[in-house]
């Protein structure tokens, strides 16, 4: 699905990017296809903890640590998509140029102002610090803040407790060091789940401007060019709802009240993702549909208000203009009720998987756990 390649448009300059951007870009890494980016990324962060982890031999630990292997593949999907995204975002909003009745230099204006708000590298970075913290306090309090005795019967050393996140050597042994090893895998995981909210709650503000602007008296034409960028947000949100199921798999050991519900508040985010710009572009049709009738309207009024007679259509007036009624079968043509959604059904139907994907990957879990003897 990421077939959009290394280089950036016009509105997009490599240097014009957020940091994941900047870093996709960067040196021969801008060379290559974006998921082998992404792939190299996850990997390279695995790598990165799996070196500390040898330092103190804690590497058959690491490596047996489910959590560790979906972290790093959360980092190279999170962050491929959001390159993908912000590489094609701009396309979109061109290809939708024709919908709007404004001047080209107070559209790029306007465009260009929310183009570089999503950009804003502090302000993701903001976001994705408080992720950082908090992803750390909870860390401090799982580790550092338990006391776990080990179990007198060596059989049972690798059992891990029913309330325990990870595996039992966690929380045994060198703990800070086993802290300072998490953290440090959770480092690169929450900078690119805080860019990634950043831009999420940017593209909803953006959408609100976007539904203040005139549009043209034709829905016909704004359904055909609106499809493009549904598709664009339907991707987008498949794509959350693929790290919300990672985050489930993660965080919690089987599906209860506690894991479904905020499975589906996360992943609810996903559904506001590609909802809200159809709301948007809902308004747009209703107004233009609200524009033509009202333009039919002046028009039925200048053309046949002398055919009239009270509120009869007088035979007689239309005996001295034949083409009076093919005038109004044109008029009742063009006003004839359409379409006031861009989405479809097929588009509800793989937004409603999406949403179940979590709550599905984590009832399977404890079933695929003991397929593989865990």
């Amino acid at each position: 699905m990421l077939h959009a390649d290394n280089s950036a448009s016009s509105h997009d300059g490599n240097r014009d990017g957020t940091w994941i951007d900047r870093y996709y870009s960067w040196g021969w890494l801008g060379k290559l296809p974006i998921p082998v980016v992404g792939f190299l990324s996850g990997a390279f962060c695995f790598l990165v903890g799996l070196a500390l982890a040898y330092t103190y031999g804690f590497q058959h630990d690491y490596i047996t640590t489910g959590p560790m292997w979906l972290g790093a593949f959360g980092v190279g999907w999170v962050s491929a998509w959001i390159r993908w995204g912000m590489l094609n975002l701009p396309g979109q909003i061109d290809y939708i140029r024709s919908c709007f009745i404004i001047d080209d230099r107070d559209y790029q204006a306007l465009t260009g102002h929310w183009l570089r708000r999503l950009r804003n590298t502090r302000a993701a970075l903001g976001i994705s610090l408080g992720v950082v913290l908090i992803t750390w306090m909870v860390v401090y309090h799982g580790l550092l803040g338990k006391t776990v005795a080990p179990p007198s019967d060596p059989r049972l050393l690798f059992t891990p407790a029913p309330s325990h996140l990870f595996p039992l050597g966690w929380y045994l042994g060198n703990k800070p060091m086993n802290m300072i090893l998490f953290d440090v895998q959770a480092l690169p995981c929450a900078l690119v789940f805080g860019t990634g909210l950043w831009l999420l709650g940017t593209n909803a503000m953006f959408l609100l401007k976007f539904k203040e602007l005139p549009v043209v008296p034709m829905p016909g034409l704004l359904v055909a060019r609106l499809r493009r960028i549904t598709a664009f947000y339907l991707v987008i949100a498949c794509s959350w709802f693929v790290g919300v199921a990672i985050v489930g798999i993660v965080f919690f050991k089987h599906l209860d009240i506690v894991a479904a519900m905020v499975l589906l508040v996360t992943g609810s985010l996903g559904l506001v993702t590609f909802f809200a710009p159809q709301v948007v572009f809902h308004s747009f049709l209703v107004r233009a549909s609200a524009l033509i009738a009202h333009h039919v309207n002046e028009l039925f009024r200048c053309e046949f208000g002398s055919m009239f007679v009270g509120s009869q259509l007088s035979i007689t007036g239309i005996q001295h203009h034949p083409s009076a009624l093919e005038k109004l079968a044109n008029m009742a043509q063009i006003t004839q009720p359409c379409r006031m959604w861009v989405y479809e059904v097929k588009d509800v139907t793989i937004l409603l998987f999406g949403q179940g994907l979590g709550v599905l990957a984590l009832f399977a879990k404890p079933y695929v756990l003991k397929v593989f003897g865990a």
